[in-house]
């Protein structure tokens, strides 16, 4: 119906205005129709797709708070549109090695060295446990699981041997 009158109208301006201009405009507008049918069609089947039993959403966040906050309200969009979520992957996580007496392992190191390390070290430690207090709360609010906790690194996996040592901090 919109395409019939839409015909008209352009035949009429023809007529009024005398250019092909408009003909080669409505058939142009006219393609598009197929094309938007098309896209319909694909949308459908991605949403389809992405509903499916066999399709899971993996989120990939930080212990940072304000990236936690983020990922536990997507969490919520994405189960509330009907989309399940495998587990999460959290990234840059500090795992500091926990010493039984950290004292006795610089008690031969000189003063300030030996107290500046000693602070270093529980500050560290300190971070770790926000850390692992950001992921336990992060589990708790989704329900998720934790599938790995990649710890923070700088040397940036840039060749295949760097990739292989990525990859091997991926599995629990």
């Amino acid at each position: 119906m919109a395409r019939l009158g839409l015909s008209t109208l352009l035949k009429g301006l023809e007529r009024w205005s005398g250019l092909d201009l408009l003909r080669d405009l409505s058939d142009f507008v006219s393609g598009f129709e197929d094309m938007i049918d098309g896209f319909t069609k694909r949308a459908d089947e991605v949403n389809k797709l992405l509903h499916a039993t066999a399709t899971a959403f993996v989120l990939v966040t930080t212990p940072e708070s304000h990236t936690i906050e983020t990922t536990i309200g997507f969490h919520r969009e994405l189960t509330a549109g009907g989309f399940s979520v495998a587990g999460i992957i959290a990234n840059r996580v500090l795992a500091f090695p926990r010493f039984d007496d950290p004292a006795a392992l610089v008690a031969g190191w000189e003063e300030p060295l030996r107290s500046k390390l000693l602070l270093n070290y529980s500050e560290l430690r300190e971070l770790s446990r926000r850390d692992r207090r950001a992921l336990r709360r992060l589990h708790d609010e989704t329900g998720a699981p934790l599938l790995a906790a990649v710890p923070a690194i700088t040397d940036a996996p840039t060749s295949l041997a760097g990739l292989q040592r990525f990859a091997a901090r991926l599995v629990p």
